[in-house]
C-alpha cells in the first residue's frame, strides 16, 4: 500500500520546509501512484553564488532528510535512490514508500520549528548534553562535523566569515543581484514566498533605513566610497564571534552525491539544535565563493577580489580541519530570542500521472 495523494502532500509539505538559498525551492516532484520522483530545477539560484548546482543539491539533501524523518509520522518508511537514471540529469532521486507502524522520529517536531535566526546570540556555553547531542549527530559517510567553542578561535574566524558580505556589497553586480532578492513588505512576502524577507534580517531602525538606501545603485556607489561594505562586514563579524559555537561540515569531495550528503547532515544538525532550543544560522558564503573562485568560476571578480576571498576561505577551512578541496558549510549556534519574522513556504510542486 502506498500513500494516497492527501498523505503524500502532507509528507511533502513537511519535507519542503528544508532550507534553500534565497528561500527559493529548486525542486519539483512527479508521482506516478507508486514512486515519487524528485527533480532539480536548474539555474534557479543566484548564478553569482551557486556552483554547478551544488547549492541546489545541498538543499535537495536537506529536503530528503526531512522526508525520511517525516514519512514515519504518517505510517510509511521512505527508501531513497539517488540519481537513478544518468540519462535524465535533473532527476535527483526516486523515493519508494513502504507501510510501517506510525511513529515520530525524535527530530520530527523540530521540522516545523526550524528557522534561520540572525539575532545576536548570548555569550553562553553549550550545556554538556547539548554539546554531546550535536557532536553525536549521525553523519552520512565521509562527512565530518567540527564544533569550535573556544572564544579566541571564534574571534579569529569571524572576520573571514563576514568577508563574503564585504565582497557582496562592494561588488556592483553581486549587490544588484542580492538586492533583487530582497522582499520589503509582508504583503510582497506572502505573494512571492521566496527571497530574503527584510524582517528576518533583524535590523534595527537605523540599519533598516541605511539598507533601504543602499538598494539604490547610485547611492550604493557613494556608500562604497565611504567604506560602508567594510563597516557592515565588521558589524556582522561581531555577531559571528558571539554565541556558543561555530560549526563546520565538510566532505571528502564536492560531487553531486556529496553535496546531497552535506545537505542531509546540515539538516540533522540544525534539527538537533532546534530540539534543544538553540538558534542557528548558516554562514557558508565565504567558503562557497572561495571554492567557486579556485575552480575558475568567479571571473566576474577582480584578481584582488579572487585572491582575498580564496585566502579567507582557506583560513576557515584550515581551522575546521578541512584538508580537502571542498567548501566547509559553516554555521553559528547558540541561545537567542526567537526570530522577529519567518519566511513563508510554497506548496510542493507536484505533477500527478
Amino acid at each position: 500500500m502506498v500513500p494516497d495523494n492527501t498523505i503524500l502532500l502532507e509528507i511533502l509539505r513537511d519535507a519542503c520546509r528544508a532550507p534553500s538559498g534565497d528561500n527559493v525551492q529548486p525542486w519539483r516532484f512527479r508521482w506516478d501512484g507508486s514512486t515519487l520522483s524528485l527533480y532539480n530545477i536548474p539555474d534557479i539560484h543566484n548564478p553569482y553564488l551557486d556552483f554547478e548546482e551544488r547549492g541546489a543539491y545541498i538543499a535537495h539533501g536537506a529536503l530528503l532528510e526531512n522526508l525520511a524523518i517525516a514519512a514515519p509520522h504518517y505510517g510509511y518508511n521512505a527508501s531513497i535512490t539517488l540519481f537513478p537514471d544518468l540519462g535524465v540529469p535533473d532527476l535527483v532521486a526516486c523515493i519508494a514508500f513502504a507501510p510501517s507502524v506510525a511513529y515520530d522520529d525524535p527530530l520530527y517536531t523540530a521540522i516545523s520549528k526550524r528557522a534561520t535566526n540572525r539575532r545576536p546570540y548570548a555569550s553562553r556555553a553549550l550545556t554538556s548534553d547539548t554539546r554531546v547531542a550535536l557532536r553525536d549527530v549521525a553523519m552520512p559517510k565521509d562527512i565530518t562535523l567540527i564544533l569550535i567553542e573556544d572564544t579566541t578561535k571564534k574571534e579569529a574566524l569571524a572576520p573571514h566569515i563576514s568577508a563574503m558580505e564585504q565582497l557582496l556589497l562592494g561588488h556592483p553586480a553581486l549587490s544588484s543581484a542580492f538586492f533583487s532578492h530582497i522582499v520589503w513588505t509582508k504583503r510582497e512576502e506572502r505573494v512571492r514566498r521566496s527571497g530574503f524577507y527584510i524582517k528576518t534580517m533583524e535590523f534595527n531602525p537605523v540599519q533598516a533605513f541605511v539598507f533601504k538606501l543602499a538598494s539604490k545603485p547610485w547611492l550604493m556607489r557613494a556608500f562604497r566610497k565611504l567604506g560602508l561594505p567594510a563597516l557592515i562586514a565588521n558589524e556582522n563579524a561581531k555577531l559571528y564571534r558571539g554565541g556558543s559555537a561555530l560549526g563546520g561540515l565538510h566532505a571528502s569531495d564536492f560531487s553531486r552525491t556529496s553535496a546531497i550528503a552535506l545537505g542531509r547532515a546540515l539538516e540533522r544538525v540544525w534539527l538537533t539544535a532546534t530540539t534543544f532550543g538553540l538558534a542557528f544560522q548558516p554562514l557558508f558564503g565565504t567558503t562557497m565563493m572561495g571554492y567557486k573562485s579556485r575552480h575558475g568560476e568567479a571571473m566576474f571578480l577582480s584578481d584582488a577580489e579572487r585572491t582575498a576571498i580564496e585566502a579567507n576561505a582557506r583560513s576557515l577551512e584550515a581551522t575546521f580541519k578541512n584538508t580537502h578541496d571542498t567548501p566547509t558549510l559553516i554555521f553559528r549556534v547558540g541561545y537567542a530570542q526567537e526570530p522577529s519574522a519567518y519566511t513563508s513556504r510554497k506548496e510542493p510542486n507536484i505533477v500527478y500521472n
